[in-house]
């Protein structure tokens, strides 16, 4: 129908049929999504950010993650405000390089940080998105990693701590700098090489009470069931946060450590488990144990 024609006030016919439908599906496309409030990411930012030692007010996070962007070169500024709209999972999408910069700064996986997004936002089984949430970290990262916590233990074939540079100065700033805790689930010919770890991390250290703070259980043939694999776990008894966080450490052809994956919570939760009975026995006997 012509344009001048048509009756002033009346709107246009819809379509019939499949002009219709597509007509319809146009309209829509344009609308305006609904608002999803992403809990999961802005819970994982600020659990990320609580669990550091000592944790940072939202200020000093949101500068770190500043720093963190202009060394990058990143064309992008973030602010207070802006990182607590983050963690409320007020920002519908956002900026991926602010987002890399805070799973620097956390010293977590990227692609772990936006599993979290797509799952919630995409209403997609996290399940389905798991390989996202164990990506592969190296080991100069798990050390960054291990520097920020305020305990950890470690179950190890082998003491990369000893050698690495990273891994002994990682272990001092856990037990001296932020006066956390250490254990470490090794054999018992292990032993000598954990003397070693005292020795580099201690070093010009004048707190007595520091010594005590990073020991040692060894494990009996009976209890090397654990040692399949090496791992490390954050926060084991769940004082320093609201999450336990571990990491299995892989081996490359030449049996050295070269690459860990995060654990899925049950993984973690099970091993917390079976370690602390290992520990209660080892703290049993040192106690009925006669004194020197």
């Amino acid at each position: 129908m012509p344009k001048s024609q048509r009756k002033k006030g009346l709107p246009n016919k819809p379509a019939k049929g499949l002009a219709g439908e597509l007509e319809s599906s146009a309209r829509t496309i344009g609308r305006r999504p609904r608002t999803i409030i992403l809990s999961a990411l802005g819970n994982a930012i600020k659990d990320g950010r609580t669990r550091r030692a000592p944790a940072p007010s939202q200020e000093k996070f949101a500068g770190d993650v500043a720093a963190e962007l202009l060394a990058r070169d990143a064309n992008f500024k973030i602010s207070e405000t802006l990182l607590a709209r983050l963690e409320r999972g007020g920002i519908q999408d956002p900026d991926p390089e602010v987002l890399a910069a805070i799973a620097t700064v956390l010293g977590e996986d990227y692609t772990a940080l936006v599993g979290h997004l797509v799952a919630q936002k995409y209403d997609i089984d996290p399940v389905k998105l798991a390989p996202l949430f164990r990506g592969p970290i190296t080991m100069a990262q798990l050390a960054r990693w291990e520097a920020t916590q305020r305990e950890f233990w470690v179950v190890a074939t082998d003491i990369v701590d000893a050698r690495d540079p990273q891994f002994a100065a990682a272990v001092r700033n856990v037990v001296v700098d932020h006066e956390g805790e250490a254990v470490f689930f090794i054999p018992a010919d292990l032993l000598p090489r954990f003397a070693t770890i005292k020795g580099l991390a201690f070093s010009n250290v004048s707190d007595p009470t520091a010594l005590a703070r990073l020991t040692a259980v060894p494990l009996q043939v009976q209890q090397q069931a654990v040692l399949t694999t090496s791992f490390i776990i954050g926060n084991p008894s769940g004082r320093y946060g609201t999450k336990s966080i571990g990491y299995l450490i892989l081996n490359d052809e030449n049996a050295k450590p070269c690459m860990a994956f995060q654990m899925y919570e049950s993984e973690t939760s099970n091993t917390i488990g079976n370690l602390r009975t290992v520990l209660q026995e080892h703290l049993n006997k040192t106690s009925q144990a006669p004194a020197q």
